[in-house]
Parts: C-alpha cells; structure tokens; sequence
C-alpha cells in the first residue's frame, strides 16, 4: 500500500491522515492490513503486529495512547485505522484493542535499546 509503513516521522503521519480523509482509500487500507496480518490467532498477537507493521520505534516513543506526557496517538485518525483493521479479524471493543496498544506504546523505548 504505497510503501507507507512503517511511519517512521510526523510528516509520514501527516501524509497518511490527508489520504485517509478520502473514505474509500481509509477502506481499502484497513482491508489490506487486516488481510495482511491475515492467520493471526489471538487478539494480543494481531494488536502488536499490527503497530509493529505500521509505526517504527524512534518514531512511536513520542507516543501513548491518550497523549499524557506524550503525543496522543488516540487524536490521530491512523487510530481509526488500528482499531478497524483490528476488529475485521477480532470482534472486539476498542477498549479491548487499546488493552494491548497502551503497553506496546509504553515499551518502545524499550525495544529501541534493544
């Protein structure tokens, strides 16, 4: 899809929210992620590959979900994206989804010294 993950840097960011303003293109990005996740088994493994697939670590470490002392990935309509892509594989509620993207997001810097 356009070669555009990971987003590695806010003008990335950027570029992806103008495209997803175009509703039938936000459609056919949640389709192709959920597709290409595609055999994943469990909620939590299909969450983590999901924001491993579409955010690179330095540029996610400015991130936690609401945004407190950070930057808040839940204003960011790629949100939208996550959630949808995510809920197409695992009929879920997004606090649910969110259950496991909060800690991922919390572990970035984590993975980057890695």
């Amino acid at each position: 899809m356009d070669n555009i993950f990971p987003i590695k840097s806010e003008d990335d960011l950027k570029m992806l929210e103008k495209k997803l303003e175009d509703v039938d293109y936000f459609h056919k990005l949640v389709s192709t992620i959920a597709f290409t996740i595609g055999g994943i088994k469990s909620l939590s493994k299909m969450t983590t590959l999901t924001m491993r697939i579409m955010f690179s670590d330095e540029f996610i470490a400015d991130y936690s979900w609401k945004g407190q002392k950070k930057k808040s990935l839940e204003a960011s309509p790629i949100h939208k994206v996550i959630i949808s892509a995510i809920q197409q594989k695992f009929p879920t509620t997004k606090a649910g989804i969110i259950e496991f993207i909060s800690p991922w997001l919390a572990q970035s810097e984590t993975r980057i010294k890695r």
